[in-house]
């Protein structure tokens, strides 16, 4: 099933015919894109062609794209056949320069561009659902609240027992 894999919305210089986007393909068999249209947050549309290889990508760029992504305020929609939203991706304000690249947690900015490959994440490290990001700050909702829930957790058994063995002491 094709998804919405990396965009580059504002790149370095002048966005005419720079801008791109990838979709991916995560199934065992190639998929045609015949039918399939992305569609902007102004309700313009661009019909895709070809196929995207099992496990590939295929981008869209300059002429091929038939889109001029917004850098604010946009959002981009990936329409099956049947006219169903089959993946939306949206965001607020792109850093020029800088792709929008789907991970393991959702989507996030990278200067790390990688067309038609698998996305990376620039300086980030994977620990089983939780993201470090190079500052150090956590990124993603889920491994947010997990460590903060752990944390909140271990401090009231540590505080718990703090008390009880100072009471008896």
């Amino acid at each position: 099933m094709p998804f919405i894999s990396e965009i580059l919305p504002n790149p370095k210089g002048s966005d005419q015919g720079a801008e791109w986007v990838e979709l991916g393909n995560n199934g065992a068999e190639a998929v045609s894109l015949a039918g399939w249209t992305l569609r902007d947050a102004s309700g313009k549309r661009m019909a895709l062609r070809g196929e995207i290889a099992p496990g590939g990508y295929r981008v869209f760029e300059g002429p091929d794209l038939g889109l001029s992504l917004n850098n604010a305020e946009e959002t981009l929609i990936l329409l099956d056949p049947k006219g169903t939203a089959a993946d939306t991706i949206s965001w607020s304000a792109a850093p020029e320069g800088e792709s929008f690249a789907r991970d393991r947690s959702g989507f996030m900015w990278t200067q790390l561009l990688t067309p038609g490959a698998a996305n990376r994440v620039e300086g980030a490290m994977f620990e089983d659902r939780l993201l470090l990001a190079r500052e150090g700050t956590l990124v993603g909702a889920s491994g947010i609240s997990a460590v903060f829930g752990i944390a909140l957790v271990l401090g009231l058994a540590a505080a718990f027992f703090a008390q009880h063995l100072n009471a008896k002491a």
